[in-house]
């Protein structure tokens, strides 16, 4: 993270919140998520951060591990895994494939569909009144345009909304 977009993070955090706050993350163990993390981990802000992954994952030592709770769920039934997003207050989705493991559909599924899934599910529960979509980290000059309409589109504000 350059120092920009980490002044960016305390400012918005400040404006935000006024006392620590239980966040969420999805896809924390990706490039951007794993950023994500890092900076959630530090924070005088955050009291809790609840990790939904799809497998548990070992998370390194370091300031804030003890914060961090790792909730299982498989996101393409992530209406049964409501309970997960219970305590959430912020959240960041970090969620996010390539279209060369994945394939065309496979990428529009975690890019596109859990993405909406999940937001709807926070929205459902009213705890979480700031949910913050964080698409792929420095690579806009190579962005292709599935990725683009994917996570930018404003279908998705759309579904959501």
């Amino acid at each position: 993270m350059n120092e920009f977009q980490t002044i960016f993070v305390c400012i918005s955090f400040q404006k935000v919140m006024a006392t620590t706050k239980c966040a969420l993350i999805l896809g924390g163990t990706g490039e951007s998520g794993k950023r994500v993390l890092d900076e959630l981990r530090v924070s005088d802000l955050i009291s809790k951060i609840i990790m939904i992954n799809r497998r548990e994952i070992e998370v390194p030592e370091g300031p804030g591990k003890e914060k961090i709770e790792q909730k299982l769920v498989d996101f393409d039934k992530l209406d049964d895994n409501k309970e997960a997003f219970n305590e959430a207050e912020i959240a960041f989705c970090c969620l996010g494939t390539t279209r060369g493991k994945a394939g065309k559909e496979g990428f529009i599924k975690v890019d596109y569909d859990y993405v909406v899934n999940s937001a709807k599910i926070l929205k459902e529960i009213g705890t979480c009144n700031d949910y913050h979509l964080i698409s792929s980290w420095g690579n806009f000059h190579t962005v292709r345009k599935l990725h683009f309409l994917s996570k930018n589109s404003p279908l998705i504000s759309r579904k959501i909304c």
